[in-house]
C-alpha cells in the first residue's frame, strides 16, 4: 500500500494487489473515504465492475451508490 498525490483518481488497485490511495482522501468526509477504500479492496474479490462486484459492494457498503454519486461531485 502507498499513499501519494494522484491527479485524477482517489485510489487504485493493481492486478498484483498493490493499493494506492490519494493523499487527499483525508480531506473527504469519512464515509466517502471509507467508500473509496472498500471499493478498491473489493477489486481483490472482483477485478471489474461486474454484478459480482456490485453485490460485494452492497454487502459491505449498502449505500455505496449514494456515496459514489456524492464523490463524483467532488473534483480530485
Amino acid at each position: 500500500m502507498q499513499v501519494r498525490v494522484m491527479r485524477s483518481k482517489w485510489a487504485s488497485m493493481s492486478t498484483a494487489g498493490n493499493l494506492t490511495l490519494n493523499s487527499e482522501l483525508v480531506e473527504l468526509p469519512r464515509e466517502l473515504g471509507e467508500y473509496v477504500i472498500v471499493h478498491e479492496l473489493v477489486h481483490l474479490l472482483a477485478p471489474n465492475h461486474s454484478k459480482l462486484f456490485k453485490s460485494f459492494m452492497l454487502a459491505y457498503v449498502p449505500d455505496w451508490e449514494e456515496r459514489e454519486a456524492r464523490l463524483r461531485s467532488i473534483v480530485v
